[in-house]
């Protein structure tokens, strides 16, 4: 709890920097620190949704198919489009028509990575 406060004063309660422009000191020594609480051999810290979706994205997507409802946030989607960029097939699907969504994935070769992205509002 001794710790709180001068992290806070130093840091502030958001650590919003992104992680494209610059990657403060706080950062790794975070990841460390959570690296050795989980026993993984490295973490990646992210502090905000759109940072995730640009890259957890494409990243499970590779070059597989990535479904994606067609009302999902803004940054869920060019994240989608990110994927898509480096060779995994886009494709959207409403959610109320899950009909929509079976024919889409009925065309995908079995084997074939497959993610799904939506936003919880269209869960």
């Amino acid at each position: 709890m001794d710790a709180v406060d001068p992290a806070v004063r130093q840091w502030g309660t958001h650590p919003s920097w992104s992680r494209l422009l610059g990657s403060p000191r706080l950062y790794p020594d975070i990841e460390a620190r959570l690296a050795a609480l989980l026993g993984a051999p490295d973490t990646l810290l992210l502090p905000t949704l759109t940072l995730i979706h640009a890259s957890v994205i494409p990243a499970l997507a590779e070059d597989g198919h990535v479904f994606v409802e067609a009302t999902a946030h803004r940054t869920v989607y060019d994240g989608c489009v990110v994927a898509r960029s480096r060779g995994a097939t886009l494709h959207r699907f409403h959610a109320e028509r899950l009909d929509e969504l079976r024919a889409l994935l009925s065309r995908v070769p079995p084997g074939t990575p497959r993610l799904g992205a939506w936003t919880a509002s269209t869960a």
